[in-house]
């Protein structure tokens, strides 16, 4: 084989172990495309190391969720609901090719949508989607470096909620701490005179369904749980750059204004739930992803061949 037509696909401690055992549904077809064209891929570690030796090697690089290394290196990412998944050029979603696409909805498949998006809905939320209602609550779950305005974002995490606060002043708002992460002693007394000089402000640490079925108003950065609002039909302003931002009021793409006069407008969710995932997407349990999946690497560059 020549060396490059070798693919290097870096992993985590834990899934690389997943990946090396034949565990990993994704990985697992992907490899299999990639040999059935004439490629050898192989699973390394993601470590400092491993990542400066692979940009020096011939052939390509994937990584999960980490940048790539190089003009001939890729990364891919799960599109926040398994099995589908995103292989792009950049680690910045905000800056995929599904970012820059155009959302429309082709009327003749409007049937289709709808039964995908109910499918989805009642397998993942079997029992709160439901009971999905509206109690005038808005809900902010906060991401990481709470008091940083980073350059994809409008505004820093509590920025971001002050501004919240400030322009719904009567309405209860639930604000939610990412679950892996701790806030630092500043995060902490920030959010504490929040509390302090906003009567309806709540910080706590709570499951996002449980807040997504009760809601009215999901406010994020880019937030995963931004996305798990389509399948309650729930409205989202967002504050950042994101893969997902089509249907929402976004402040980071048309400014504060331009988003918050975009909050009336219903989204349309069950269509766009469809084009994202089965239309934009890679579905590791479809027949298709095979041929799907060897369009997409050749868009990116890979020189795919049948040997």
């Amino acid at each position: 084989m020549e060396q490059n037509r070798q693919v290097r696909i870096h992993l985590g401690p834990a899934v690389l172990e997943m990946a090396q055992a034949g565990r990993h549904n994704f990985l697992n077809r992907l490899c299999g495309a990639l040999t059935e064209c004439g490629y050898a891929p192989e699973y390394r570690p993601n470590g400092f190391a491993e990542r400066i030796a692979t940009g020096a090697r011939p052939g390509w690089s994937m990584f999960e969720m980490e940048p790539p290394e190089g003009e001939r290196s890729l990364i891919f990412r799960r599109a926040y609901v398994a099995p589908f998944w995103q292989i792009d050029r950049t680690d910045r979603r905000w800056d995929w090719s599904i970012a820059r696409a155009e959302f429309t909805m082709d009327p003749s498949r409007r049937a289709e949508a709808e039964k995908f998006a109910a499918y989805w809905r009642k397998r993942l939320y079997p029992d709160l989607a439901p009971s999905a209602r509206q109690t005038g609550l808005i809900y902010v779950p906060l991401q990481g470096r709470l008091l940083e305005q980073r350059f994809f974002q409008s505004a820093s995490p509590v920025g971001m909620l002050e501004t919240v606060l400030n322009r719904f002043p009567d309405r209860p708002t639930v604000a939610t701490l990412h679950p892996k992460l701790t806030p630092t002693e500043a995060e902490e007394a920030a959010l504490t005179d929040l509390q302090r000089r906003y009567a309806k402000l709540l910080v706590v640490r709570r499951p996002a369904a449980e807040l997504l079925a009760i809601c009215d108003l999901v406010v994020a950065q880019n937030s995963a749980a931004a996305f798990e609002a389509l399948f309650f039909r729930k409205r989202v302003l967002l504050f950042a750059g994101i893969d997902f931002h089509h249907p929402f009021a976004s402040v980071y793409r048309d400014g504060l204004e331009g988003a918050l006069d975009q909050l009336d407008r219903v989204p349309d969710y069950d269509g766009y739930l469809w084009w994202y995932l089965q239309r934009q997407s890679l579905n590791a349990g479809r027949e298709d992803f095979r041929a799907r999946t060897i369009k997409r690497l050749s868009d990116l560059g890979m020189e795919l061949r049948a040997d």
